[in-house]
């Protein structure tokens, strides 16, 4: 699978999207524009009945999300290969993601490049550093509220089962849902990115 490159203060390659930990380093800091261009050059995530809004399309939804995430076509390494910087596979995972995650997202890899403080150290799409490559295990539904759910993500390493928790709401407008948040060890990582740029994590 394909690195994740995330900035830091000696530019340390710590996760990949098949999440490798590693310590390789980046070429040279980017502007998270960079990030938006191929993140919004990927198009609406529809999916099928993936776009339904029932609990059924919602786990269509993420079962199709994960799915390509952890097997990526070669039109999707492409656009690893062709973006400057990526976060967290978001040239083509960025097709799935609300618009204000991928700006708390940018604004926060924006700090840690400025003050050289690591905030990303773990790959929000699994919740770990693992590098072993994962299988999709299974998906359930935990909440649903109609506009938005929570579900429950298991993978297997090959030795244990690790969870994530993402949370998806639905635009009408585009007839989709789309990752609007991740619940990471009790905590919202949008409440986690506002906290580090107020200062306070």
């Amino acid at each position: 699978m394909k690195k994740i490159f995330i900035p830091i203060i000696s530019l340390f390659l710590i996760a990949s999207c098949g999440n490798k930990v590693d310590n390789s380093t980046n070429s040279a800091e980017t502007d998270s524009a960079a990030i938006v261009e191929n993140a919004e050059s990927a198009g609406d995530a529809t999916d099928g009945d993936a776009t339904n809004q029932t609990k059924e399309g919602a786990k269509a939804f993420i079962e199709t999300v994960y799915k390509t995430y952890l097997n990526p076509t070669e039109e999707d390494e492409q656009k690893l290969d062709d973006a400057e910087i990526t976060i967290f596979c978001m040239p083509y995972m960025g097709q799935y993601m609300s618009d204000k995650l991928q700006e708390k997202i940018i604004e926060a890899n924006d700090k840690q490049i400025e003050e050289e403080d690591l905030f990303f150290d773990f790959d929000i799409w699994t919740n770990s550093q693992d590098d072993t490559g994962f299988k999709l295990k299974e998906v359930n539904n935990v909440e649903f509220t109609g506009e938005t759910a929570t579900l429950e993500v298991v993978f297997n390493n090959g030795h244990e089962d690790t969870k994530v928790y993402p949370i998806i709401e639905y635009n009408k407008e585009k007839n989709s849902w789309f990752v609007c948040d991740f619940l990471i060890n009790g905590k919202k990582l949008i409440r986690s990115i506002e906290d580090y740029l107020e200062g306070d994590n």
